[in-house]
């Protein structure tokens, strides 16, 4: 069965499945448990909180850790999200000088 999974869900989404959930579930005793309603609202907010990354500057190059918990790996200047997404580091240590943001 290939189901969303709630944190990986835009918040559209994510939204959308609730109000629909509450819609077929009307009644005293169909309503949704507030436990259940929070392990979702808390599941949700995991994925908003920013990730840190930390880069060290040795002589051999840059170093890219974060912490273990984070839903990410690191390889070399690779770092790959638990969703698939992935972002390439690319250093330019040649150049100097001033670079607009």
């Amino acid at each position: 069965m290939d189901k969303p999974i709630v944190g990986h869900m835009d918040t559209e989404k994510f939204e959308t499945m609730i109000e629909t959930f509450i819609e077929h579930r009307s009644g005293e005793d169909d309503r949704l448990p507030a436990q259940t309603f929070f392990e979702l609202l808390a599941e949700r907010q995991a994925d908003t909180e920013p990730l840190e990354i930390y880069v060290a500057w040795l002589e051999t190059g840059p170093v890219i850790t974060t912490s273990p918990d984070a839903p990410l790996t690191i390889e070399g200047n690779r770092i790959r999200f638990k969703d698939g997404r992935e972002l390439i580091l690319r250093f330019d240590l040649d150049e100097s000088g001033t670079v607009s943001t």
